[in-house]
This record gives structure tokens, sequence and C-alpha cells, in this order.
């Protein structure tokens, strides 16, 4: 699922980077309105450990 372009790539004001949030200004001047980079996917904490346990089963428990 990992992007491997950006839509915004190009952009003179903030340039896209995989390792460092950037965040590109779209939009007319009056109706400014900011979009994370693409390319940039910082680590996961939980989600990445969701589905990597073991499932339980509360039943054989009891």
């Amino acid at each position: 699922m990992a992007s491997t372009s950006c839509a915004f790539d190009g952009d003179p004001n903030q340039a896209c980077s995989a390792e460092e949030p950037v965040r590109h200004g779209v939009g007319n001047p009056e109706n400014r309105h900011w979009v994370r980079c693409h390319l940039y996917r910082p680590q996961a904490g939980a989600g990445g450990h969701a589905l990597a346990t073991e499932p339980t089963d509360s039943k054989a428990s009891a």
C-alpha cells in the first residue's frame, strides 16, 4: 500500500519526502488547504502489532 509517487511532485515550495513530513499547499490562495505528501509513511505503532499477535480464544481459557 506504499505510494510510489506523489500527485504534488515538483511543488517548488515543498519538495516531496519519504522520510520527513511535508505538507503541500493546494488550491487558490483564498481557499488554500494543505495535504500530506503521498510519499511520507511514518512507522505504525500499534497497528502493526495487532495483526502479528496470536488470536485468543476466550472460550478456551474459561
